[in-house]
């Protein structure tokens, strides 16, 4: 790897972080669906959501939390510069050719 590649994967990594970062504030600001009872104390969609990734994953709200967390993101991403988006898509393909499948990154493993 040049020292480009290697510059431009730690960028990647503060960036993927700082936007890991505001993906959670939103979550926490909304309160919690409900939708695994009050027995745990979750407060907000992010409590439902490290829940779902500890706990989970639940094949009968896999459909559910997609469609939910998708809007999110959505407007995460929507908020990201287009050269950015470039460079984060082209780093990212770059890494995934050389990372066995099993250790792809996924969204859970933010939280785990």
């Amino acid at each position: 790897m040049t020292l480009p590649e290697m510059r431009v994967f730690r960028w990647r990594l503060y960036e993927i972080e700082r936007y890991a970062k505001s993906f959670r504030h939103v979550l926490e600001r909304f309160p919690a669906s409900g939708i695994y009872g009050d027995d745990y104390g979750l407060r907000s969609l992010w409590d439902e959501f490290c829940f779902e990734a500890q706990e989970g994953p639940v094949s009968e709200l896999e459909y559910a939390w997609d469609h939910t967390l998708d809007g999110f993101v959505q407007a995460i991403v929507e908020r990201i510069p287009a050269h950015h988006q470039e460079l984060l898509s082209w780093s990212i393909a770059q890494e995934q050719e050389h990372v066995p499948r099993q250790h792809q990154w996924h969204r859970f493993d933010v939280v785990k």
